[in-house]
């Protein structure tokens, strides 16, 4: 493939996406499940779903959503499909992801894992460690519940001006969070990370970026939009779980500047996308002093002993 002056080798999932973005390809969340069937959606979590986007009626019920015929929006494929040779109807890629029973049955890597370490690096000595199955909306409220819990109010009564500040902005994380579970590579069968360190949270999503987005124009928040999965894009932003419009890398910028915090940290290559969202600086100061406060107490207790 030729990238500027160069000639590389269409590896790692490049000669893939080149196939797609030619139409010779489906993209992966549209692609028919081949081994799950209808039996294997959950109907409840549909209608729930449905619900909560204002697109569920109880005249019609949720069977003629599993329906090839039937799409939720002219943006959207149906959730399932015809195999063409069988006749017999399948889930979407993308259905399997949102309303499986066994999800990680049929998508082995669709998981995350929560890591908490009380330090700023994996050498600390404590660690606590959450893997996270299910569908990718039980995902979702499973680490939306764990992100809250790493943010709490610090405060300092010695600035009037700004008593009380968040350690992250929930808005921020929500994002990152989003955009990881919707925009990730869920052919290769590594998980979302998501890392609480002392004073940083690190989201590291599988895949690089999607071929056309330039490395820069992301890292500053100027991307064109641009999915790897749109069906999915289209439900997280229904159900208000990140942006669709391709903002969401702009949202997280702007609101960690606008609110106070130290710029993000952007990367990816061809393996992966990470973010690092630091925490408030006087967050950082807290648990600094906390630390060296315990540190003093240790080693006093330590040479008191007989």
């Amino acid at each position: 493939m030729r990238i500027s002056r160069s000639t590389i080798e269409a590896r790692n999932g490049v000669l893939r996406d080149l196939l797609v973005r030619k139409g010779a390809l489906e993209p992966w969340d549209r692609r028919i499940c081949s081994e799950a069937t209808v039996n294997d959606l959950d109907l409840l979590a549909i209608r729930d779903t449905l619900q909560r986007m204002g697109l569920f009626s109880p005249e019609i019920g949720v069977e003629p959503y599993l329906s090839p015929e039937r799409q939720l929006s002219p943006f959207v494929p149906s959730l399932c499909l015809r195999e063409s040779l069988t006749g017999t109807v399948r889930p979407r890629n993308f259905a399997i992801l949102l309303f499986g029973r066994e999800t990680q049955r049929f998508v082995p890597g669709a998981f995350s894992i929560f890591s908490t370490y009380h330090g700023t690096d994996r050498s600390d000595s404590y660690a606590s460690r959450q893997e996270i199955a299910g569908t990718l909306i039980e995902q979702t409220r499973r680490l939306t519940d764990s992100l809250e819990a790493q943010s709490y109010i610090v405060f300092d009564k010695t600035d009037p001006s700004l008593p009380n500040v968040i350690t992250y902005p929930m808005r921020a994380l929500y994002e990152a969070m989003g955009n990881a579970l919707a925009h990730r590579d869920y052919e290769q069968y590594d998980p979302i990370r998501i890392t609480a360190f002392a004073d940083r949270i690190e989201v590291n999503s599988p895949g690089g970026l999607p071929i056309g987005v330039d490395p820069e124009a992301f890292r500053t928040g100027h991307a064109g939009a641009k999915w790897r999965n749109q069906a999915l894009a289209w439900f997280f932003s229904r159900l208000q779980f990140a942006q669709a419009e391709g903002q969401g890398i702009g949202t997280i910028l702007r609101v960690m500047r606008e609110e106070g915090y130290p710029a993000p940290t952007i990367s990816s290559n061809e393996h992966q996308v990470s973010l690092v969202l630091p925490a408030h600086p006087r967050h950082v100061a807290m648990t600094r002093r906390i630390s060296e406060a315990l540190q003093k107490y240790d080693s006093s207790t330590q040479s008191s002993w007989p």
